[in-house]
């Protein structure tokens, strides 16, 4: 049930107001790609900005312990969900022709500064200037979450099918690659689960972890094409690939998400073909304020498997 009975009147403390949906509207709950992007896009940008004012609260009513035990959790998941922006979902963006927007690298890079400031507050037990750097972090972190509604959600459903947008979210929770053991994704899992509103997202969520683990498969060929950019990324100054999916095969990338080719004249051209942007997207200009992770992490159902 998605209603809660009070059987006492004993003072409880007021819970703080969570964050549901997004101010976005350049994606409508219409559009067919919307269960494919809405997990990675609104639902864990929910979490993160529930769970950081939980973090808050804490901070503000010095319990500092509790605060640094959850935000270093925080900070794991987000870092999780930054790298997978970077090695997954960005480059396959750029390989379609839509580059990075450079206020979102630029947010990036202050994000990671205000996280580094609020660890540095907490493990020293500063508590008024650990509760003055949360504050500053949950201002850049909410620009930048909504920022990418804005700009990268659309993004998304526009270059990619909906098969190619599962596709992309299946590499996240392939074992062989690296990104999220099952470890990681049942601590995931819980983590959101938790900090989201269950009845207004929660139940949605389950819902299209049933979603993932049936659709997203692709034939050798169209999974060559989706990460074609990763693959022929050039290497970095320092030596190192391009990207961490150069050290694997194709079937490896792919996993259980290969299937055989199409026979010649039995392609399905709505399924393969039609791009999932091709209707229902429309991209009202950027409000002001936005300070540009995307890629979240989702398909748990297959935790199982």
């Amino acid at each position: 049930m998605c209603s809660r009975t009070r059987l006492s009147h004993a003072p409880v403390a007021p819970r703080p107001r969570y964050h549901v949906g997004t101010e976005s509207t350049a994606v409508s709950k219409d559009h067919p790609a919307w269960s494919a992007v809405v997990d990675n896009y609104v639902y864990i940008h929910n979490a993160f900005r529930n769970h950081l004012d939980k973090i808050i609260q804490l901070a503000r009513a010095n319990e500092l312990a509790r605060a640094t035990k959850e935000y270093e959790l925080w900070t794991e998941i987000m870092t999780l969900h930054a790298r997978v922006e970077d090695e997954i979902f960005m480059p396959a963006l750029e390989g379609r022709g839509f580059p990075e927007p450079a206020s979102i690298e630029a947010a990036h890079h202050h994000l990671h500064e205000a996280m580094d400031l609020v660890r540095g507050r907490l493990e020293k037990g500063e508590q008024a200037a650990a509760v003055t750097a949360l504050a500053a972090l949950r201002e850049v972190l909410m620009a930048h979450l909504l920022e990418e509604e804005w700009t990268i959600m659309p993004a998304m459903v526009e270059h990619f099918t909906v098969d190619e947008l599962w596709a992309l979210d299946s590499l996240i929770v392939n074992d062989t690659l690296g990104y999220c053991d099952k470890s990681m994704l049942t601590k995931v899992t819980f983590w959101w689960l938790g900090n989201i509103s269950f009845c207004q997202e929660g139940l949605s969520l389950l819902s299209n972890f049933g979603k993932a683990a049936k659709l997203g498969s692709l034939t050798e060929a169209e999974w060559r094409r989706l990460v074609a950019p990763m693959l022929n990324a050039q290497k970095k100054p320092d030596g190192s690939l391009g990207s961490p999916l150069q050290r694997f095969t194709i079937e490896q990338i792919a996993g259980a998400k290969l299937k055989a080719p199409v026979p010649a004249g039995a392609a399905d051209v709505e399924g393969v073909s039609r791009m999932a942007g091709s209707t229902s997207v429309c991209v009202p200009p950027v409000p002001p304020r936005l300070h540009g992770f995307a890629g979240g992490v989702h398909t748990v159902v297959q935790m199982a498997g």
